[in-house]
This record gives C-alpha cells, structure tokens and sequence, in this order.
C-alpha cells in the first residue's frame, strides 16, 4: 500500500483536547452558585472559542500526495498545491521543507519535527515521511484531479456552531442550577 498522507498524531489529539478542556473548564465556572447568566455566557463563549480555534488551527496540519501534486495543509495559512515537477528536493528540519525550482522553499508544519530524535541519533518520523515522499514524488503518476478538500472555512463554522451551542447549554446550566 503506498502511503499518501503525512501528520503529526499528536497535534490532532492536543487539538481535541483543547475542544474539550476548554468547555469542561468552562462548566466549572458556570455552576458556581455566584456566576451571572451573562457570566455564563462570556465563559461559554470564550473558553469554546479557544478550544475550537485551537482545534481549527491543529487537526486539519498535514502533507498529502494526490496524484500529480504536493499538498501541504499549515494551520492559519492557505493550503499550498506544489506540482511534483517543481519539487526540488525535500529537507528535514524543525519541519519538513519542500525546496523548489524556483528557489522558494514551502515548509510544512503538519509532520512531527525530528529535533529529539536527531538528538537521539534516531531516525524520526519527519525522516520517514521525507523518504516516503521522495520515493513516491519519484514514482508520481499524473491521475487527474486531485480530491477536494475541507477548507478552514469548514473547520471555523463548525467552532462557530459550537460556540453557539456551548452559549445556549451555559444558558441552560445557569437556569439549571439556580
């Protein structure tokens, strides 16, 4: 089976924790007997915002091989197309970096970074996925267009939608409690 996709584990999982800390920390403040239903609102909104921001910004960090085409997904960025052809060669560093033709160099924060293990004399898992990608940009094979992909406007209106739900549950705690 040829690999195709590249990401770091753990920030998708420090991403879900955030979604679910930040809410749980949240609830703490909104049963104190002495919060305001305002209170409880302000603390919903904001601790779900920076849960799902978090979130947003982490889970969807990775570099993918479709067909003809490097795509590299960086949080708060645009997601960057590289065609293979212009692939020059791929360096492992605090990140991968995809240097090109052109000179420029795109770097891709979704892979794990290999500084521990480098100290360690091991080979990381940046190295890995550097050595899949050379063989498999080697063996690319042109196979149309590339599949779509969730946009970061997708990630932001489902932490809106929990922003939303997280101000009526603390409105309804609040009413609960009292």
């Amino acid at each position: 089976m040829v690999k195709d996709r590249w990401a770091n584990r753990s920030y998708r999982r420090l991403g879900r924790a955030a979604f679910i800390t930040f809410p749980a920390m949240c609830i703490a403040i909104i049963l104190r007997p002495d919060t305001t239903l305002l209170g409880s609102i302000a603390a919903a909104v904001a601790s779900t915002a920076i849960g799902g921001a978090m979130w947003a910004a982490l889970s969807p960090m990775e570099v993918r091989l479709a067909g003809d085409e490097v795509i590299v997904i960086n949080p708060f960025c645009a997601t960057t197309r590289i065609p293979v052809e212009e692939v020059d060669s791929i360096e492992v560093a605090t990140c991968l970096e995809f240097h090109l033709r052109d000179q420029s160099v795109v770097r891709a924060w979704g892979v794990e970074p290999a500084s521990i293990s480098r100290l360690l004399h091991r080979e990381s898992s940046a190295d890995r996925a550097a050595q899949d990608l050379r063989a498999a940009i080697a063996n690319a094979v042109p196979t149309g267009d590339p599949p779509d992909l969730p946009t970061r406007m997708h990630a932001f209106r489902t932490v809106i939608l929990a922003v939303a739900l997280a101000a009526v549950c603390a409105v309804g705690l609040q009413l609960l409690a009292k």
